[in-house]
């Protein structure tokens, strides 16, 4: 009965968090990535939800500990600090949603959606502070958002870019705590599916990533395969390109407000991060019968991974050798880092070399 409700919990939660193929792109349909098994991260965790990669650590986040965030020596995979407890003071995290580095080498951003915050730490000064209790320390500034699924900062302004859900669309702009401007309309074909916009921009959920200094960003769903990609213009994000949708998102709305995957509903793009100079995500595009088919544990486990550049341009596709939930890659592209998890959901870190 316990592992049954943690397959539930972790069911839900890659479908809380979790393309069309691009019309005239090169891509590598022939390389194929092995992903190796880390000794050290093999079988070492229940509750993966996000892992990031930050000056040759990775920080992954482990729901079922008090303090969330687990750092390993990426080269090694011995573990070297945690930090993050469970909470809602300085430094605490209560609802981890992404860590991605941040726009200055040696720092990381974490989207905290329950506490409606991003915060920002050092990432030099967590390995020169050892002392979980020390950690707050290490943290440069912790900047106010409005997210109910992740949040971005744009720029030194603290300019937010927000995927939440309201009636006038799922991706805006906040400053203090107050939005300041909605990016995009929801697609015309999405809210007339569901009568109620408030239901078709919840059936909208997705990831945001940005190049290294801030100035592109993408919404990648993971519902339909729609994506966007922006340009920052001083305190505003502008459109500059957009991938558009083959299906649609497919939910039965039950009467207590519950979502539940229909039938036809297929997964999407899964997990952004960014490169040096790429967007990397995950692929699926397959429902639940077609991922069951091929062995996976849901459509959101998927071995395909998507390459783009800043412009928006889908430039590359990798063949992993095995399905994978969320990653990383290294700044400089070379190595990915992916989690998987065995037939009691215990989960394990893969690493992997890339092409250049």
């Amino acid at each position: 009965m316990l592992k049954m409700k943690q397959y539930a919990l972790l069911v839900f939660i890659y479908w809380l968090c979790a393309l069309t193929p691009c019309e005239g792109q090169s891509r590598d349909f022939n390389e194929t990535v092995e992903l190796k098994a880390i000794p050290s991260l093999t079988n070492a965790f229940w509750q993966v939800s996000n892992i990031g990669y930050s000056e040759g650590w990775l920080f992954i986040e482990d729901q079922l500990t008090e303090n969330l965030i687990k750092v390993y020596d990426a080269s090694t995979g011995e573990k070297v600090y945690e930090f993050g407890r469970k909470g809602r003071g300085p430094g605490e995290l209560d609802g981890v949603f992404t860590i991605q580095r941040w726009s200055d080498p040696g720092y990381i951003e974490i989207s905290d959606v329950s506490n409606k915050k991003n915060d920002i730490y050092n990432v030099d000064c967590l390995k020169q502070k050892p002392p979980v209790l020390r950690a707050h320390t290490c943290l440069e500034k912790s900047v106010p958002t409005l997210a109910s699924r992740q949040a971005l900062i744009i720029n030194s302004n603290n300019i937010v870019l927000n995927h939440g859900a309201t009636v006038q669309g799922n991706l805006f702009l906040s400053r203090g705590g107050q939005a300041t401007q909605h990016l995009v309309e929801i697609p015309l074909p999405v809210a007339e599916k569901y009568a109620n916009q408030m239901h078709a921009v919840i059936t909208m959920s997705g990831r945001l990533a940005a190049n290294p200094n801030r100035t592109r960003f993408a919404y990648f769903a993971n519902t339909f395969d729609w994506a966007l990609f922006f340009e920052r213009n001083g305190d505003d994000l502008e459109l500059i390109h957009e991938h558009g949708f083959s299906y649609l998102p497919e939910f039965n709305v039950r009467n207590n407000g519950v979502f539940i995957p229909s039938e036809d509903y297929r997964a999407a793009y899964r997990h952004p991060v960014s490169g040096k100079e790429h967007y990397f995500v995950l692929y699926s595009g397959k429902n639940a019968e077609e991922a069951e088919a091929e062995g996976v544990l849901a459509p959101h486990f998927t071995n395909r991974l998507k390459v783009f550049d800043w412009e928006g341009n889908e430039v590359r596709e990798i063949q992993l050798d095995r399905a994978i939930s969320i990653f990383t890659v290294n700044h400089d592209e070379t190595k990915i880092y992916g989690v998987n998890f065995n037939e009691d959901f215990e989960a394990t870190v893969y690493v992997g070399d890339l092409k250049e």
